[in-house]
């Protein structure tokens, strides 16, 4: 479910009873193909806003993306 005119998925966490983290959203398929295809073929950008946990939650979903694309060593060296 990409946002209308781009490229993002929107995860709500507060205030809902079913939580939607973005580090879920991320290894989701398509969306997991789509941002491997981003940032491996078009050095792409990925912006976080949140609590101090959701750059490292978000890292960590980066690294299982690239783990599962190509292989440990690369995901290591991000």
């Amino acid at each position: 479910m990409a946002l209308e005119g781009g490229l993002g998925w929107p995860a709500v966490s507060r205030d809902q009873t079913a939580k939607v983290y973005v580090q879920g959203i991320m290894r989701l398929s398509p969306v997991c193909q789509i941002l491997w295809e981003k940032i491996n073929s078009h050095g792409a950008y990925i912006f976080v806003a949140g609590n101090s946990k959701l750059p490292s939650a978000v890292a960590k979903s980066l690294q299982w993306i690239s783990i599962a694309k190509v292989n440990r060593a690369k995901a290591c060296s991000w």
